[in-house]
């Protein structure tokens, strides 16, 4: 029924589902694959997919401490030298990603876990001169990023749920692996106030910051974000940002403004908006609690070349 496709998802639980990839592996484009049942992961890896360009590998994590699967999964990756998108949805070691950085040159999207990675494992993204966004998730060391060679391309990154031994040590050494980063994104990170003012004054190429559930940030440490002459997009949710956070960054070159259940903002700060933000187009209010719909409406007379959207999400 459907001889020509190039793309699949769909677990890998099954010796039926087995053969299914193993049918289609030397034309498939783009794969996701999720491994319920550890039996079937090892055969999958000893597949082959030429032309992939797009992984989405969803796997148990107890098989990378198997010295066997570990040569294994590293052949696989040996095989596809087309990658131009991963996402590792598993605990992979060094030697893996070692692997892929040396075979994969087209890779310029990587997302991935770094509970077992130690120092220095990502000296090996040097390698990547395409690599464009770069996704961490779980608990990483601050100089997993030590001898990485400078990568020109890098302009996103994106903390997701992650833990670090020392995140200021991490920022110091990413501000000169990644000199051009536009793009950086905490999400439920452990970034405190000094952190963010690090950030502030040192990666001025930043132009998109969003911060959502960082219980470290105080609300001292908003006032550090107009040193980011460059910044035109600002995204903050579940933070308690200071009542008068308009005022705290008066010379700031924002045009996209979010802010999502930032609870201790009300209707009375809503017009130091337009007086603080000169340069806004879009300005989105979603579950702030202390905000109505009366004083979206003031703001939006304030603004009328804005586009000012608000909506309550529970």
């Amino acid at each position: 029924m459907t001889p020509h496709i190039t793309s699949l998802d769909m677990d890998c639980d099954s010796e039926r589902a087995l053969e299914v990839y193993t049918h289609f592996s030397e034309q498939l484009r783009e794969l996701a694959v999720f491994f319920k049942r550890d039996d079937f992961f090892l055969p999958f890896c000893e597949l082959r997919f030429p032309k992939l360009e797009v992984l989405d590998f969803y796997s148990d994590d107890q098989q990378f401490d198997i010295p066997e699967a570990v040569w294994i999964v590293c052949a696989f990756f040996r095989r596809m030298p087309k990658l131009r998108r991963i996402t590792l949805r598993c605990n992979v070691n060094e030697e893996v990603l070692a692997v892929i950085t040396e075979n994969c040159p087209d890779l310029g999207t990587l997302y991935l876990k770094g509970d077992n990675l130690g120092a220095k494992s990502f000296r090996h993204l040097g390698q990547l001169k395409k690599l464009t966004s770069l996704k961490i998730e779980g608990w990483i060391r601050c100089n997993i990023l030590q001898d990485c060679k400078p990568i020109p391309s890098l302009d996103s990154m994106y903390l997701h749920s992650v833990l670090i031994d020392d995140t200021q040590g991490f920022f110091r050494l990413l501000k000169d692996v990644a000199p051009n980063l536009r793009i950086l994104e905490a999400i439920e990170s452990d970034i405190d106030d000094e952190c963010l003012k690090y950030i502030s004054c040192n990666i001025a190429s930043l132009r998109s910051l969003l911060l959502e559930f960082c219980p470290n940030l105080t609300e001292d440490a908003f006032s550090f974000l107009d040193r980011l002459t460059n910044l035109h997009e600002l995204k903050l949710g579940y933070l308690d940002v200071p009542h008068n956070l308009f005022e705290l960054i008066p010379k700031n070159s924002v045009r996209h403004l979010e802010l999502y259940r930032c609870d201790k903002l009300d209707d009375a700060v809503l017009p130091l908006v337009a007086e603080k933000f000169p340069q806004l187009c879009y300005m989105e209010i979603a579950s702030c609690h202390k905000i109505t719909l009366e004083g979206v409406d003031r703001i939006r007379a304030l603004m009328p070349n804005a586009e000012i959207v608000s909506f309550m999400l529970f």
